[in-house]
């Protein structure tokens, strides 16, 4: 299912359908969310888009690997029974107005919608337009697909949480279905810009889940911990949120849905990550 028009093939059908969208170039972290799709719904569907609204000038659009080849078969051999890579036409018929771009999704989400703390900070600081991007494909993709349920990995929790509250706000009959974070042997998050990273960087980057599981740990001891990494690695944030509002903790919170959010570059590479904080 490569075009528009193939998208009828789900109308009327028996059973659940599912969709996971992603932009390519699948890792293990996708397959696992397509696995998970696939345990639990009758029809799954897989997007492949490089979605460019939500990449910012001078960000890695260009460059941002494409094998849809590969990734076709790899999503068809985990059990997906649909894929759709649709052109950016078909996603965003009045492309490159953003404010067309709205309007073709059916309603002008991002002018709608008030995501509050969910966007003021960290990415939705950093990447302006990032989320307002992520909000427009996802909701065009759940028209278009019109699923009863998407898989979205925790590693973009963030994005995760805009999109939950999206839903939310918007009343659609879609429930986002959470899936952990898939890590590579030595805990290093999967993530399709792992690839861009040489030899040495890729040795550096394991730093990064040692020092979210040590601030998890301190977190969950109720104490505080080091905000800052080694100097070859340039963090964005390293920080504790609450996992609802995504606003910044002190010590001594109480809060029962705690998450620690790192962003930052290794290299050239800028690599995400979080860690859950157990209270119990």
């Amino acid at each position: 299912m490569n075009n528009l028009s193939d998208l009828d093939t789900l109308t009327g059908q028996l059973g659940t359908v599912a969709l996971v969208p992603t932009m390519g170039a699948l890792h293990e972290g996708h397959l696992s969310l397509i696995r998970s799709a696939v345990a639990n719904c009758d029809k799954v569907v897989v997007s492949i888009f490089v979605n460019p609204t939500q990449f910012a000038p001078g960000e890695d659009f260009e460059r941002y690997p494409r094998t849809l080849d590969d990734d076709i078969k790899a999503a068809r051999a985990v059990g997906a029974t649909h894929i759709y890579a649709p052109s950016i036409e078909e996603i965003y018929p009045s492309y490159p107005d953003l404010e067309a771009l709205r309007d073709s999704s059916g309603q002008p989400v991002d002018m709608q919608l008030v995501f509050g703390t969910l966007t003021a900070r960290w990415e939705g600081e950093l990447r302006p337009g990032h989320f307002e991007g992520v909000v427009a494909v996802v909701k065009r993709l759940f028209d278009l697909v019109q699923p009863d349920y998407a898989y979205f990995g925790e590693k973009d929790y963030q994005q995760l949480r805009i999109i939950e509250n999206m839903v939310q706000q918007l009343k659609l009959p879609v429930k986002i279905v959470r899936c952990e974070t898939v890590r590579d042997e030595n805990g290093l998050a999967l993530s399709s810009r792992n690839r861009y990273l040489s030899e040495a960087e890729y040795a550096t980057a394991l730093k990064i889940p040692l020092v979210l599981t040590a601030a998890a740990a301190a977190s969950e001891a109720g104490q505080n911990f080091a905000s800052t990494l080694d100097s070859d690695i340039r963090v964005d944030y390293l920080v504790a949120v609450d996992g609802q509002t995504l606003e910044p903790l002190e010590k001594g919170y109480d809060s029962a849905d705690i998450r620690i959010l790192f962003a930052g570059y290794v290299g050239t590479t800028r690599l995400i990550d979080n860690v859950a904080v157990s209270c119990t």
